[in-house]
C-alpha cells in the first residue's frame, strides 16, 4: 500500500526521497531506486505452492530485503503470478 496520496511506485519512490531526511540535493541523472527480483526454480516455487507456503516465502524474502535496506526504503513490492513461476 502506498503513503496517503501517492498513487504509483513512481510517486512513492520520489516521495520516500522527499521524506528521508536527505540534505545533500539529488541531481536528476543519479539513481533513484534499486529493483530486486526474488524468484525461484519453478520446481521450487511449484512445492512452496503445492504446500501453501507462498505466504510465507513472501514474508521471509521481504523481512530479508527490510534488514538489508531498511523497511522505510522498501517502497513497492508485487508477488507476480502471472508467469509460470511466482516471482516478487
Amino acid at each position: 500500500m502506498f503513503p496517503k496520496g501517492v498513487n504509483s511506485r513512481t510517486e512513492s519512490i520520489q516521495h520516500r526521497i522527499d521524506n528521508a531526511g536527505i540534505t545533500r540535493k539529488i541531481s536528476h541523472n543519479q539513481v533513484r531506486a534499486i529493483r530486486f527480483i526474488f524468484p525461484g526454480t519453478h520446481e521450487d516455487m511449484q512445492h512452496i505452492q503445492d504446500e501453501n507456503h507462498l505466504d510465507e516465502w513472501c514474508r521471509d524474502n521481504l523481512e530479508w530485503l527490510g534488514k538489508e535496506v531498511g523497511k522505510e526504503n522498501i517502497v513497492s513490492a508485487v508477488l507476480h503470478m502471472d508467469e509460470k513461476t511466482p516471482m516478487i
